[in-house]
C-alpha cells in the first residue's frame, strides 16, 4: 500500500481525529491563558505618615487589596514613619503578618522607621534600609493620668472610675506594653538580632548601617533592591510593578492620600496637654530650644 494511502487511513481513524482535536483545543487554551491571564506584579505600598487610626485604616485597605489581588505575587512596603498610636501600630503589625502568610513582604526604610513604624516593619520577611536612615526607638510614650482627687458633686462606682489608673499602675502597664513590643520584635527577628533586649529597650535610634549590623534590618539598599528581592522570593523572573494607592484611587476604591501629619503634628500633639489619652509607640524628634 502506498505511503500516502497509509497516512490517509491513519488520519481517518476516529481516535486519531479526537486526539488531534484535543491537542488543538489544548494549544488554543494555553495560548489564550497567556493573552488573558494578568502578568504577575509586585505591589509597592508607601506609608509616609504618623500612625493614627485614619492613616492606619488607609494602609490596611492597601494591604487587603494586595492580599486579595491574584496578580500581585509579592509586596514591598516603603515605610517612613515615627510611629503613633499603640493600638493602631499593633493592628498594622498583625495585618502584615497575615499578608506574609500568603505573599512575600519586604519593607524598605528610606528615612525613618521609629517606634510604631519599626513595630509594623518588623513583621515583614525582610527589611531593607538606606545607610543614613534611622531605625529603632523601641518603647512607649504616654501622658500620665491626673492625680486622683475627690469631687463631692460627682458619684463614682469605683475610686478610679474618673481617672482610669493610678500613676503607679499606669507606669506598670507602660512596661507591659514595652515588653510586648520587644517580644514581637524578637519573635520575628530573634535569630537575626545581634543585640539584647536591655539595649533595645533603651529606645535609641540607629542609622541604617548600624541597624543592619545589629540585625534590626537585613540589608542596605534602595527601593529597586527591595522590589527585586521580593520578586525573587515569589519566584518571578519577569514582572511588573504597581503603585497600589494610585491604582486604588483610579478605581475609586481609596480616597487620595491626605497630607502627612508627620513630624510637625506629632510634636505638637505630644507637647499639648489635650492630646488623646492612651499609649503611643511614637518617636518625637527633639527641637533646639525645647517646646515653643
Amino acid at each position: 500500500m502506498p505511503v500516502r494511502d497509509s497516512i490517509g487511513i491513519f488520519f481517518r481513524r476516529p481516535a486519531v481525529l479526537w486526539a488531534l482535536l484535543f491537542l488543538a483545543a489544548l494549544g488554543l487554551g494555553v495560548a489564550a491563558s497567556f493573552l488573558w491571564m494578568p502578568a504577575p506584579r509586585v505591589a509597592v505600598i508607601r506609608f509616609n505618615d504618623t500612625i493614627w487610626s485614619d492613616t492606619a485604616a488607609n494602609l490596611e485597605a492597601q494591604l487587603r487589596y494586595a492580599e486579595d489581588d491574584p496578580s500581585i505575587r509579592a509586596v514591598v512596603v516603603e515605610v517612613d514613619s515615627p510611629g503613633g498610636e499603640a493600638a493602631a501600630s499593633e493592628r498594622l503589625y498583625f495585618d502584615i503578618l497575615r499578608l506574609r502568610e500568603r505573599k512575600p513582604v519586604v519593607v524598605m526604610v528610606n528615612t525613618l522607621a521609629a517606634s510604631g513604624g519599626y513595630y509594623l516593619a518588623s513583621a515583614a520577611d525582610l527589611i531593607y534600609a538606606t545607610p543614613s536612615s534611622s531605625i529603632g526607638n523601641i518603647g512607649v510614650i504616654a501622658q500620665a493620668p491626673e492625680a486622683s482627687f475627690v469631687v463631692e458633686e460627682y458619684l463614682f462606682t469605683g475610686p478610679f472610675k474618673a481617672f482610669g489608673n493610678t500613676r503607679d499602675s499606669f507606669t506598670r502597664q507602660m512596661e507591659l506594653l514595652k515588653d510586648s513590643f520587644l517580644a514581637c520584635v524578637f519573635a520575628q527577628r530573634g535569630d537575626r538580632l545581634r543585640v539584647d533586649a536591655d539595649t533595645l529597650s533603651r529606645g535609641e535610634l540607629y542609622v541604617g548601617t548600624v541597624a543592619v549590623q545589629m540585625g534590626l534590618a537585613d540589608a542596605l539598599g534602595a527601593r529597586g533592591d527591595a522590589v527585586g528581592r521580593a520578586a525573587e522570593m515569589a519566584g518571578l523572573a519577569r514582572y511588573a510593578e504597581v503603585d497600589v494607592a494610585a491604582e486604588m484611587v483610579g478605581r475609586g476604591a481609596l480616597a487620595p492620600t491626605p497630607t502627612p501629619t508627620y513630624p510637625e503634628y506629632a510634636y505638637e500633639r505630644v507637647q499639648q496637654p489635650s492630646w488623646a489619652p492612651g499609649y503611643y509607640y511614637l518617636y518625637v524628634a527633639p527641637r533646639a530650644g525645647g517646646a515653643r
